[in-house]
């Protein structure tokens, strides 16, 4: 399931009923966080307000909130703190 750009609470909230649904049913693959670290250029028909800089501590708060459900995050590589974030 893909995610679009929402605020951090929204994302999490979402990503922890992925886990949930993943945990119940084996056809849930996981979760694909398509947003909000996209490049405001660059970011298709994601709401501008949403998007933000993937610093480390909101990746791993995603993160925490997926628990193993989260199989792949779009990060646009040029924002601020990407690098330090993707690692």
């Amino acid at each position: 399931l893909s995610l679009v750009s929402a605020p951090v609470d929204v994302l999490s909230s979402r990503l922890a009923a992925i886990a949930e649904a993943k945990a119940r049913d084996p056809r849930v693959l996981g979760a694909h966080l398509e947003g909000p670290f996209l490049h405001p250029d660059f970011r298709g028909a994601h709401d501008p307000e949403a998007l933000r800089d993937p610093d480390p501590a909101t990746v791993g708060r995603l993160r925490d909130a997926a628990g193993d459900a989260l199989i792949q995050i779009t990060v646009a590589p040029d924002r601020p703190q990407a690098l330090t974030a993707i690692e």
